[in-house]
């Protein structure tokens, strides 16, 4: 499956959350998807970005940009869409936000986000079973 970032993408959801819990194990952020080691804004697909927030590091993996709910995800092949949903119905049961709140919360450590990126993960393995 090709998108709009020309890469080419053949992965199943489970894999796309836990590698992304791999990315933000290594550098997390809040309030944006991505930062360089400085802190400054970039997007997920710049090649300094170093730190990710969950949708951030989710669509790094997927190979797509930001999926924006203005444009109705006509810039997504809907991996990530299709993620976002996954990261939702986890962190909807456990903490009563969706996932971008949950990234956010002024009390999530990053290694709350990264259990909830692989919870999520095995969660959708559970489903497709």
């Amino acid at each position: 499956m090709s998108n709009n970032t020309g890469i080419k993408v053949n992965k199943t959801l489970d894999t796309i959350l836990d590698e992304a819990a791999y990315l933000v194990s290594q550098g997390w952020r809040q309030g944006g998807y991505a930062s360089d080691a400085l802190g400054k804004a970039v997007t997920p697909f710049h090649p300094d970005a170093c730190n990710f927030c969950m949708m951030g590091a989710v669509c790094l993996v997927a190979g797509e940009y930001v999926y924006v709910e203005s444009d109705g995800g006509k810039n997504t092949t809907g991996l990530t869409r299709s993620a976002k949903r996954v990261m939702d119905r986890y962190t909807s049961v456990r903490a009563l936000v969706r996932s971008m709140e949950y990234n956010d919360a002024e009390d999530r450590t990053q290694d709350e986000v990264v259990a909830a990126l692989r919870g999520a993960a095995a969660q959708y393995r559970q489903e497709q079973a």
